[in-house]
């Protein structure tokens, strides 16, 4: 299950960081992947994660982007900017389930033994993490144990 658009949209700065591409669909997001994100979204999404968690932000770029890449390139692209979908996505999913962000980022980060002990973040690195992760959390969403 997604997250909603705009959730994803505001994670990445919203018209800040994204001004030249309004974001309305998952159409609109698939655009974003074809096109590039800028390298601000990328910033801006792993500050305001590492704000809130033990991470910092260049661990949480770095779950996204090696730092070498981060460096070199002002826009990303494909797989780069799936990745980072992919991230936004699961956070903004597990703060509509959850209900508080920070419920959202203890689910995120801490160890949970169906994903041999990784994090839903760590583990969403990978499409098939990332299902692992949302069955979880879909899990939650319907009462059940998690």
């Amino acid at each position: 299950m997604s997250a909603s658009v705009g959730t994803i949209y505001n994670l990445l700065g919203g018209r800040e960081t994204l001004p030249n591409n309004p974001v309305r669909s998952y159409r609109d997001l698939l655009g974003l992947v074809r096109t590039g994100i800028p390298k601000v979204a990328v910033t801006y999404f792993a500050t305001s994660i590492a704000a809130k968690t033990a991470l910092t932000n260049a661990q949480v770029r770095n779950f996204i982007v090696a730092e070498p890449t981060f460096r070199r390139n002002d826009l990303f692209k494909n797989a780069t900017a799936e990745k980072l979908l992919r991230l936004a996505n699961l956070r903004a999913r597990a703060e509509e389930i959850i209900g508080t962000e920070d419920g959202a980022n203890e689910f995120l980060f801490r160890p949970h033994p169906e994903l041999e002990d990784e994090s839903p973040f760590e583990c969403a690195q990978t499409e098939m993490g990332a299902r692992a992760a949302e069955e979880i959390l879909e899990r939650a969403a319907y009462g059940l144990p998690v």
